[in-house]
């Protein structure tokens, strides 16, 4: 018969062991963690970051129920000329009936310039009746296949032939537009709503400012604008991006900044898995708030990353040029002082 004592040791046993379901995979160190000495933090599961990810944004929805819209578009109904926006209609039917698969989004994007051009609307593309065509036009065609991108490229063009520099676009009653801010130069654009895919590619200079989510690619290939986005941005945020920054003030995917070839990326909340993976300029950066994802800066070779929150874990080949920091300590690589200041010279 067992004693009092090994009783009590059964039971306190039995109270402090985890449920199965509850425990952690066991993390080993490779080789190379070991003789560098780098430690990782408790594992954050990427069911524990979906949960801290807001559902699919009602950003817009708030926005409208706050602010309304914007005092310059709530006026824009009074200065439109009809015949104008009529002409309008005529030159995105034209380029609507022409499918993307036949020509790519770069011919299209040539295209909805020639046609607008031809139209000889070009002095009065304002913005009262940019909003017009979005509000008027646009709702006849949503919908049809491929409209969120056409519609998103000849948007952009509009913008791009405009003698304006300064737009405020109320999309929130159409479905998210892609391609928007494409090769955008020296403009300044703020959505209300949400976007879609491939915001500012290739965007120059100038700046975006989305009231909303943004889908994936915000800033593929970004050349020097800067975006921000008031919400959540999809995954691969600022893929190839040369120069410019990118600000997402909630959460962002997976693949953010992949591939950074010398931009800026900042996100306030948490980012996803392969966050930083193949960053290869030494000016390349990213700033994340919150928590990361699985395989962190995974075949990166150059550039700096600094995380706020918890890291679910590095990836397993990180090149010597890559600099990393979690909460304000050094994590990668490891006793190599006045790496920092080297990398940004």
């Amino acid at each position: 018969m067992p004693t009092t004592a090994e009783l009590r040791r059964r039971e306190k046993k039995i109270i402090h062991t985890p449920p199965p379901e509850e425990k952690l995979p066991e993390i080993k160190p490779s080789e190379k963690e070991q003789e560098s000495k780098v430690r990782r933090r408790r594992r954050v599961s990427p069911e524990e970051l979906r949960e801290l990810m807001p559902q699919p944004s009602t950003a817009s929805e708030k926005l409208k129920k706050i602010v309304g819209k914007p005092e310059a578009i709530e006026k824009a109904e009074e200065f439109v000329d009809e015949q104008v926006l009529n002409k309008l209609e005529k030159a995105w039917e034209r380029v609507f009936k022409i499918r993307l698969a036949s020509i790519g989004i770069i011919d299209f994007y040539k295209l909805s310039l020639e046609r607008v051009q031809e139209a000889e609307v070009q002095q009065k593309l304002n913005q009262p009746l940019i909003q017009a065509f979005v509000e008027k036009v646009l709702p006849k065609f949503e919908g049809e296949e491929e409209f969120t991108k056409k519609a998103g490229v000849f948007l952009t063009t509009l913008i791009s032939l405009s003698p304006e520099q300064s737009f405020s676009l109320d999309l929130t009653e159409l479905s998210p537009l892609d391609y928007l801010g494409y090769k955008l130069k020296s403009k300044k654009l703020v959505i209300f709503g949400d976007v879609g895919n491939l915001t500012g590619y290739y965007a120059h200079s100038g700046g975006i400012v989305i009231n909303g989510n943004a889908g994936n690619e915000t800033g593929r290939r970004l050349k020097g604008a800067e975006i921000i986005v008031e919400g959540d941005a999809g995954d691969y945020t600022a893929t190839f991006a040369e120069s410019g920054s990118v600000i997402v003030k909630h959460n962002a995917g997976n693949f953010t900044g992949n591939s950074l070839n010398g931009a800026e990326i900042i996100v306030k909340g948490d980012a996803g898995d392969n966050t930083g993976r193949k960053m290869c300029h030494k000016k390349s950066r990213i700033v994340v708030g919150g928590n990361t994802g699985e395989n962190l800066a995974e075949e990166a070779e150059a550039g700096e990353i600094h995380i706020g929150g918890e890291i679910a874990g590095l990836g397993e080949k990180i090149g010597k040029n890559v600099f990393i920091t979690q909460a304000g300590k050094q994590l990668w690589p490891k006793e190599r002082r006045g790496i920092l200041r080297s990398l940004r010279k």
